[in-house]
């Protein structure tokens, strides 16, 4: 989903260039990242005929898993902003959408535009969205070493699949989301709900990482999608592009070249494979960010201009 580092201050000066030569650097990472899957063992041509005779339902869990993601993403979110001021769930979800689509713009757009939405409608300050930032980052480094511990440990001591596995895997989630629906205190309530939506943010980068490299032929296991996951999560957070453009492919792509045995079955294929799973699962996310990104922007735009038709007409009132 959309990466936490995008909610940060409003460039200035020597920010703003940083942040448009990342753009730039993002892009060419980007083009890189084709020109070497396709130049690479045939990676990425492998894969797209890979992709030609797959299960539709392969296809249809690359493209509604990152729908998935920006609904937990949404819900951490309102969370912890309502700690702060008053958020809509589904306001909250506009703002998390159309700061997805639109950080892929030079200077992240999505960035400074929700942070000055909360401040001036929601009632939330620079430094209470700079607190949920940090929050949020924390809470994700937690959710990664928890389900990587499990799935590593679960490995270990040779669990594979089956109920227990799953209800050893999921413990985190359910015990946050029981917390959160049975305390009695507001901020263990809302620190429990949203660490269980990070953990299930985590997990479906995990599922969606099987389900692309199932789509190119490449099978991994659970322990190698969490290790995908898990990487590309950390390669979000580096303030380079938007939505961690061309970083994310190539820390997948050079984790690959690292650890050939479980990603290539066995083939020493290099970086070529993770760059074309990672560009396939690019692809589906942009496909999914457009229609929901325009939908969020719409949506607060609505929000927006209702606030203002009740301010004037109730200045309007007060002047009679």
């Amino acid at each position: 989903m959309e990466p936490t580092n995008v909610y940060g201050g409003t460039p200035r000066g020597g920010r703003a260039t940083r942040a448009i030569v990342g753009s730039i650097v993002g892009g060419a990472l980007l083009v890189a990242a084709v020109w070497t899957a396709s130049l690479q063992g045939g990676s990425l041509a492998d894969g797209l005929r890979a992709m030609r005779s797959a299960e539709w339902w392969l296809v249809a869990m690359a493209i509604v898993l990152p729908i998935a993601n920006l609904f937990v993403v949404s819900v951490a979110f309102w969370l912890l902003n309502n700690r702060h001021g008053s958020v809509r769930l589904d306001e909250m979800a506009g703002l998390i959408a159309s700061a997805w689509l639109l950080n892929y713009l030079p200077l992240r757009p999505g960035m400074f535009g929700r942070i000055a939405y909360h401040k001036k409608y929601n009632g939330i300050g620079i430094k209470a969205s700079a607190r949920v930032l940090a929050e949020t980052v924390a809470m994700a480094g937690i959710a990664m070493a928890m389900l990587a511990s499990i799935v590593l440990g679960l490995d270990w001591i040779g669990v594979e699949g089956g109920p227990v596995w799953w209800a050893v895997a999921s413990a985190p989630l359910v015990g946050g989301i029981a917390v959160w629906r049975g305390s009695s205190d507001r901020t263990v309530r809302a620190y429990a709900g949203a660490m269980a939506m990070k953990y299930a943010d985590v997990a479906l980068w995990a599922f969606r990482y099987w389900a692309v490299f199932a789509l190119i032929g490449r099978e991994i296991g659970a322990r190698e999608a969490v290790a995908v996951a898990v990487v590309s999560q950390v390669a979000l957070l580096i303030p380079l592009a938007g939505n961690g453009l061309g970083l994310r492919e190539w820390a997948v792509g050079l984790l690959a070249a690292a650890l050939p045995g479980w990603y290539a079955m066995g083939e020493d294929s290099g970086a070529g494979i993770g760059l074309t799973a990672d560009l396939v699962n690019r692809a589906a996310e942009v496909m999914v960010a457009i229609p929901l990104g325009v939908l969020g922007i719409v949506g607060i735009a609505r929000l927006v201009r209702g606030r203002s038709v009740r301010v004037r007409a109730s200045e309007g009132a007060g002047s009679k």
